[in-house]
């Protein structure tokens, strides 16, 4: 298996489609697994893959953000099937933007789920990372190739900068324009799309969805003289295909073998502009419209689920528990447990209780974990033992170190054995939440120089901004100020703003609450804050009443809802 990683339209696909032209010679075959959908067509047909087959992977996050557990699903199938010698050979070739790889690579903080465990454990030293240009010798080959007649070649190599030959070749620079120099109906579509796409909608955006949430992006002028047909037209030209046959903003043609009646019009957004999108928008907060819009027109329960994620973020919680109560009522009770949570916050515990027990009673692991931290409050302890075993068949970490913790006490100590072996690097692969989580409930039993050298030894092999934070925080935490600025200035040397972000709202430890105000609101924006609990823990609890309803979409605290 080969990942490649890098950025739109440096050459990904194209690397990958002339590596497997022997195979084909060979007679080898190609799988691209998409119909009826990417998870579903991988999950149905992967146990049928024969030998000398390339199974086909293009644009992976298809396959392993699909939500649900989904995605875990299929990282475990494809090691199933690389790690069977009588199922081989097989080749696996998968492309991915960095986005999505820092995503699945990421290990998640202390208590919190682990949904890319699966994957990250596929992934890991099977990838191979493209630059965003080619170097000197390269370019010197294609001089060569444009001197001997390639007209295109030397095209690409006069106006391309920084050796972005490939990006050019796919008619990027002509994408830019058009964005750059689109009226402001056009460029409002276009920036909630873009919008859209950060805050990790699908690739298919209901074309009722880019027309309401629209209208906020524009100013009062430009919106009350729109044409009646403004759509149609902003569309139209958007969609008209330009250098390397994109365009900004074209339409998803359904197939007619696979339509129904009431299937909406969807379009699907450049992926260079994808990704310019998500780097100059990043700090910016969608206005009011986009999520009135994604309330009304998104169906999709993962999508669902993932903008109300992104607006909690932002703090804007009105909206986080509309999207996720929509995303409940089509059939996800993690969102149940969101607006559990959600719920709990604002003081409405009556509700919230309901709502828990309605995502146990549907086989909900986090749901059960918390009744049998309930259970365990009131020395219920056999109750809680019964909810905690459901809760670790479900999947649940934190239900899986509190019967480890359990095991030890009643003299077993194979448990603590196997998480300080994991905090001295000996690379055995364990639940990483169910690892902090452990450490959480025993933090005296545990080797923590070893777990700090391991974090310490990730953060130098693998350049890992959480292991970075960690050590911020654990600055912060022992009022070592000095210490926690100077590697908040490294974090910032690093260009690694999102982690930057996130940890700069906790500043309110240092007394400054203007300060501290100030930073949570740029976080928040950015959507930077992990979460209200948190928020309310690193400032000591000097800031739990700043805005208890959240924030508004502008950026006004909110009314009671």
């Amino acid at each position: 298996m080969a990942v490649l990683v890098g950025g739109s339209s440096t050459g990904k696909t194209r690397a990958c489609w002339e590596a497997i032209q022997p195979l084909a010679r060979q007679g080898w075959r190609l799988w691209h697994p998409y119909d009826p959908s990417y998870w579903e067509a991988t999950l149905e047909g992967i146990e049928r893959v024969e030998p000398h087959t390339v199974l086909w992977l293009n644009e992976a996050q298809r396959y392993f953000g699909a939500g649900q557990e989904r995605g875990g699903r299929i990282a475990s199938a494809i090691r199933s099937l690389l790690s069977t010698p009588a199922r081989g050979p097989v080749l696996v070739l998968a492309t991915l933007w960095p986005n999505f790889d820092n995503e699945y690579a990421a290990s998640p903080s202390a208590g919190e789920e682990d949904p890319h465990a699966s994957v990250r454990d596929l992934l890991s030293r099977r990838r191979i990372t493209l630059a965003d240009g080619f170097d000197e010798d390269a370019l010197k080959e294609a001089r060569d190739l444009a001197a001997a007649g390639d007209r295109h070649l030397a095209h690409a190599l006069a106006h391309a900068r920084e050796g972005r030959l490939t990006q050019q070749l796919a008619g990027a620079p002509e994408l830019v324009r058009r964005y750059l120099s689109a009226a402001p109906e056009g460029k409002a579509v276009l920036h909630a799309a873009m919008d859209a796409r950060r805050l990790c909608a699908g690739l298919a955006l209901p074309v009722r969805f880019l027309e309401q949430a629209a209208e906020d992006y524009l100013g009062d002028d430009d919106f009350d003289i729109l044409a009646d047909d403004w759509l149609e037209q902003t569309l139209g030209a958007l969609g008209r295909s330009g250098h390397g046959n994109f365009a900004p903003l074209r339409r998803i043609r359904p197939r007619s073998t696979r339509t129904t009646a009431g299937d909406t019009t969807t379009l699907r957004l450049a992926d260079y502009l994808e990704e310019r999108g998500r780097q100059e928008r990043s700090r910016l907060c969608p206005p009011e419209s986009f999520w009135h819009a994604a309330h009304l027109h998104v169906i999709d329960p993962d999508d669902l689920a993932k903008l109300a994620r992104e607006a909690y973020s932002r703090l804007r919680l009105r909206w986080a528990e509309r999207l996720w109560r929509k995303a409940a009522e089509a059939g996800d009770t993690t969102a149940l447990t969101r607006v559990a949570q959600i719920r709990e916050e604002l003081g409405d515990s009556a509700e919230a209780e309901v709502l828990w027990q309605e995502a146990a009673t549907a086989g909900n692991g986090e749901a059960l974990s918390h009744l049998a931290r309930g259970r365990e409050e009131v020395g219920e302890v056999v109750e809680a033992e019964r909810l905690y075993r459901l809760a670790a068949a479900a999947g649940h970490g934190r239900a899986r170190a509190w019967l480890i913790k359990r095991q030890e006490d009643a003299g077993d100590a194979t448990a603590r054995a196997r998480f300080n072996a994991l905090a001295a690097g000996s690379g055995d692969t364990v639940d990483l939440v169910a690892v902090e989580t452990y450490l959480h409930l025993s933090l005296q039993q545990v080797d923590m120089p070893a777990w700090a050298r391991y974090l310490t030894a990730r953060d130098a092999a693998n350049g890992d901004s959480e292991a970075r934070a960690w050590l911020i925080e654990e600055a912060v935490k022992t009022g070592d100020f000095a210490e926690a600025e100077r590697l908040l200035e490294m974090l910032a040397d690093s260009g690694d703003t999102e982690t930057l972000s996130r940890l700069q709202w906790r500043w309110g430890v240092t007394g400054d609450r203007a300060e501290a105000e100030r930073r949570i609101r740029i976080a928040a924006d950015a959507g930077a804050v992990e979460s209200r609990i948190e928020w309310a823990k690193w400032n000591l609890g000097e800031l739990e009443s700043l805005w208890p309803y959240g924030l508004e979409p502008d950026g006004t605290p909110s009314e009671q809802w």
